[in-house]
């Protein structure tokens, strides 16, 4: 089995088709959705479009739906180095990770040489940079698991 945009970067949400599958999201909703990645060149593309342009569409006929299937089951390596450490060969899943995607766009201000106290200058490098160092810092000790990721 193959989930269409289960990590839904370019068009969230995550976990988009297992979702539409086991009802928690409408099927048409989702194939509106819109590219968001400014830049992407995909901003006028609906996830239904892109999808279709891509050929990976599929047959109706294959794919899954709620009415002849009670459950369904993922088997692959797991994709961290946890059953590793705990030199363990299996391990049941227990949950999933909660995946949110933000654009977040941060300014600065352009005082970075003269006169200027560096107290008062606001680096947009390093409030940026925060914002990506925190999360999993703030998340050590917890019992859950924080990632973020970066771009520019």
């Amino acid at each position: 089995m193959v989930w269409t945009n289960e990590e839904g970067a370019l068009y969230p949400p995550a976990m988009m088709s297992s979702g539409i599958v086991c009802g928690k999201f409408d099927k048409e909703a989702m194939l509106a959705v819109k590219a968001s990645g400014a830049g992407s060149g995909t901003e006028a593309k609906t996830f239904g479009e892109a999808l279709q342009a891509s050929g990976f569409a599929g047959s109706y006929a294959n794919r899954l739906n709620p009415q002849d299937y009670m459950a369904m089951i993922e088997c692959h390596i797991e994709q961290g180095p946890v059953l590793e450490v705990e030199k363990k060969h299996i391990g049941v899943v227990e949950g999933v990770l909660g995946m949110v995607n933000y654009r977040i766009c941060v300014r600065g201000q352009s005082d970075h040489a003269g006169t200027t106290p560096i107290a008062a200058i606001v680096l947009e490098t390093v409030t940026g940079s925060n914002g990506v160092l925190i999360p999993p810092e703030i998340s050590r000790g917890s019992g859950r698991s924080a990632m973020t990721s970066a771009s520019c």
